[in-house]
């Protein structure tokens, strides 16, 4: 894969994404004008052509005060996260993290960032953990790499090994190199004012029912005529906001979907690891839902984070990131064939070991000739193990218990030597002795070992024999 190329193509087309801006506000324009336009018209108190519409100043009213309410929502989200980085792990409830943590977890989480900044030539930024947070995923917030956070959820720490720890945080150390940490703060401000003419909406609906609710009486149902006026323009503007939640996961999905790419290749880039990240995305992908988010700003955030953040309808068209399978692919081709054929083998494993252990009698010798067994010394196959597990599981908790201790394992010795078509005779010519003590310490477990197939007997000496354990 040409990582510098991807690179190169990813902002190309971000730089195009500009005009998303500009189409969503124009529609929202146009639909709150049209909504005005049928409103007053279906009041009865005015009466407008299309013609005197355009031509007189209500369009321009409408329009200037639909213009006003989006700059002012932009404008209030821009002053909260004034501070940057520090603005957005304080509205999620993250928690800074002590750079002394014993925490064996958050260690490698320092280490981690830590091999990360020096790869990518990038200023540490301020770690934090979100600690109600179980699901995999992580972001960077910040204007500026000299003063940026980096925050995990406690499932990343908890979930990935220190591989896939590692391609999470390259990933994310590409937003800062890239400057995609300050698109998303400004994409946070900006959809907030599209975002605000649905809540402009909710906020009179709100108080429209509140109102009514306190001035009805028991001769008075439903809405009153004042209300009803309230009411009506109330839920055009909330059915207008979720035209601007459309377009904005629509802006938002554009632009973070070109940006994941790029900083999947960048992270491959810095650890010099396709496997870390791609181990990292394909955990998220054997669980759909897996980085799903439970704060209440999951929605807001969702074009910045490792993975998907909520779940959503269509996801194809407003999905912020691009599927997981298509983003290990571009990373590493092979990487999911790879993992396909470790789940065929470890199912068919557990399958014959399941197999097996229900029933001895039928379980097949590994090899059927003297020369396969010769050419199989030193080479150990998944067959191999299949067939030990096997025959492991045929034998008692009990009878387990005694080759795990120096006694036990002498008296299975003994009883495995003596036990046999002759076992009584040869029992008996000990007499009372420390080897005849010992075997008649397995108690009813001599009868089981009396009993064995040769291919268990030859599994039962001790599985923790050293070199001179019998000395």
């Amino acid at each position: 894969m040409d990582f510098f190329e991807q690179q190169d193509s990813a902002r190309r087309k971000t730089g195009l994404l500009i005009l998303y801006f500009i189409f969503a506000i124009s529609l929202i324009v146009v639909a709150v004008n049209t909504g005005s336009y049928f409103v007053l018209n279906i009041s009865g108190y005015y009466s407008y052509t299309p013609e005197t519409w355009l031509s007189g100043p209500m369009w321009l009213y409408a329009t200037g005060t639909t213009v006003a309410v989006i700059v002012y929502g932009s404008l209030s989200r821009f002053i909260s996260l004034s501070s940057g980085g520090q603005s957005v792990a304080n509205m999620v409830g993250a928690r800074r993290l002590d750079l002394s943590s014993a925490d064996p977890a958050e260690k490698t989480y320092i280490n981690v960032t830590e091999e990360m900044s020096i790869a990518s030539g990038i200023p540490m930024p301020q770690l934090y953990v979100m600690d109600q947070e179980h699901a995999i995923n992580a972001f960077v917030a910040g204007y500026k790499p000299t003063d940026t956070v980096l925050v995990v959820t406690k499932g990343t720490l908890g979930n990935l090994d220190r591989d896939q720890l590692q391609g999470v945080i390259g990933h994310e150390f590409s937003h800062i190199l890239n400057g995609d940490m300050r698109i998303n703060l400004r994409l946070i401000a900006i959809l907030a004012g599209i975002l605000s003419i649905g809540q402009l909406g909710q906020f009179l609906f709100r108080i429209t029912f509140h109102t009514d609710d306190r001035d009805s009486g028991p001769g008075n149902t439903g809405l009153g005529s004042a209300s009803l006026l309230i009411a009506i323009p109330a839920i055009l503007l909330v059915a207008i906001g979720y035209l601007g939640l459309f377009f904005g996961r629509l802006i938002k999905a554009a632009i973070s979907r070109q940006r994941e790419f790029l900083a999947d290749a960048s992270a491959v880039q810095f650890t010099r690891n396709p496997r870390g990240i791609s181990g990292a995305l394909y955990k998220i992908g054997q669980n759909d839902g897996e980085a799903f988010l439970e704060s209440r700003h999951a929605e807001d955030m969702s074009h910045m984070c490792f993975g998907e953040t909520v779940h959503m309808n269509f996801r194809g068209l407003l999905a912020t990131h691009p599927p997981v399978d298509e983003r290990i692919r571009a990373i590493d081709p092979a990487f999911l064939n790879i993992q396909r054929a470790k789940r065929i083998v470890e199912k068919r494993t557990q399958r014959k070991i399941s197999e097996h252990a229900m029933g001895f009698s039928g379980a097949e010798p590994v090899h059927t000739s003297s020369k396969e067994i010769v050419h199989s010394v030193g080479n150990v196959t998944p067959e191999h193990l299949i067939y030990a597990a096997s025959i492991h599981k045929t034998f008692s908790d009990k009878l387990m218990g005694f080759v795990h201790s120096k006694e036990g394992a002498m008296a299975i010795i003994y009883a495995l030597l003596l036990t046999g078509e002759d076992s009584s005779q040869e029992l008996a010519t000990l007499k009372p002795s420390a080897e005849m003590d010992l075997v008649n310490s397995l108690g009813d477990e001599l009868d089981v070992i009396n009993e064995l197939d040769p291919r268990q007997r030859f599994d039962l000496p001790p599985i923790k024999w050293t070199p001179g354990l019998w000395c």
